[in-house]
C-alpha cells in the first residue's frame, strides 16, 4: 500500500485553506476512489468538510497511542516491519555487533531512547507476537565514570 499525506496550513484559529496542489487533488480522488461527475464535481472542500465532522469535540486526555500502532503505521519503512510489538533491549557490546533499526527506535519509542541505543550501542527488539510484547521501558546503561 502506499503512503499518501497531505499536508495544509492550520490557523491559530484552527482553519485551513481548502486549496490543494494538483497533484495532491488527483493522488486524493485515486485514494478515495472516486469517479469523474460532470453533474457533481469533487471539491476538496467536500473533503475537509466532511473530516472536520469526524474530529472529536472532546478527547481524553488519559488515550495513549500505544507502540505498536505507531509501528504499524510505518511498517513499510522498517526493517523486520512485520515486527511491530517492542520486546526489550539488545546489548550489541555482548556479541561486538553494531545498533540496528535507529529510524524505528526514534519513531516508536522517543527521542530519549533513540539517543541512549546510539550513544550505547543498544538496538530496540521487536516481535510480531503480541503475546511476546513487553511493557515500555527506557534501556539499562552503566554510565562509565
Amino acid at each position: 500500500s502506499e503512503l499518501f499525506c497531505l499536508s495544509v496550513s492550520v490557523s491559530t484559529d484552527y482553519d485551513i485553506k481548502t486549496s490543494i496542489e494538483r497533484d495532491q487533488y488527483k493522488a486524493l480522488v485515486e485514494i478515495l476512489g472516486l469517479q469523474y461527475d460532470p453533474n457533481n464535481p469533487f471539491k476538496p472542500k467536500y473533503f475537509f468538510d466532511e473530516l472536520n465532522i469526524q474530529i472529536p469535540e472532546r478527547v481524553n486526555v488519559n488515550s495513549r497511542v500505544a507502540i505498536h500502532e505507531i509501528a504499524e503505521l510505518n511498517r513499510p519503512s522498517y526493517e523486520d516491519g512485520e515486527k511491530i510489538y517492542f520486546k526489550g533491549w539488545k546489548d550489541n557490546n555482548i556479541k561486538g555487533e553494531k545498533v540496528r533499526n535507529l529510524q524505528k527506535t526514534k519513531e516508536c519509542l522517543g527521542e530519549e531512547a533513540y539517543q541512549m541505543c546510539k550513544e550505547h550501542n543498544i538496538s530496540s527488539v521487536w516481535t510480531k507476537h503480541k503475546t511476546e510484547s513487553k511493557e515500555f521501558h527506557l534501556p539499562d546503561v552503566v554510565v562509565e565514570k
